[in-house]
């Protein structure tokens, strides 16, 4: 007697194991999400170049800050520091421009916020210990 699965290999030529994988391959296929239409595709394409401009825009004004933390003297009219220092950091922090004044070198993959510059550090934090006495 003919078991149930000899019987349905001979009416589909497929053994159990292949039935299975292409069950799961079409159950696969069924998931996939449709193709987008021409319209979707269009939408899709925008926001992507709006987002790709919006990043370019993004940079753009990251690196005008920067030029204007690099070009401030951080002190005021009349001579005096405009840097605070902040101990627990060991930064100097510029009141006009925001700029962080760290000693040493920039750490590798530093994104660049930061302004390492030991001379400039020493003369703020020289300037701010002469006031401080």
């Amino acid at each position: 007697m003919k078991t149930e699965e000899t019987m349905s290999e001979q009416k589909t030529g497929l053994t159990a194991e292949q039935m299975k994988e292409l069950m799961l391959a079409m159950a696969q296929e069924l998931r996939k999400p449709p193709l987008p239409t021409p319209e979707q595709q269009a939408a899709i394409d925008s926001d992507k170049q709006m987002r790709k401009e919006q990043a370019q825009l993004a940079l753009a004004r990251m690196e005008n800050e920067r030029r204007e933390r690099l070009a401030c003297i951080h002190r005021r009219k009349d001579g005096t520091n405009n840097a605070v220092y902040v101990p627990n950091g060991h930064f100097m922090i510029c009141q006009s421009c925001q700029a962080v004044i760290r000693p040493g070198t920039a750490p590798e993959g530093d994104l660049g916020v930061d302004i390492y510059n030991t001379q400039l550090f020493n003369e703020l934090f020289q300037l701010q210990s002469a006031v401080d006495f």
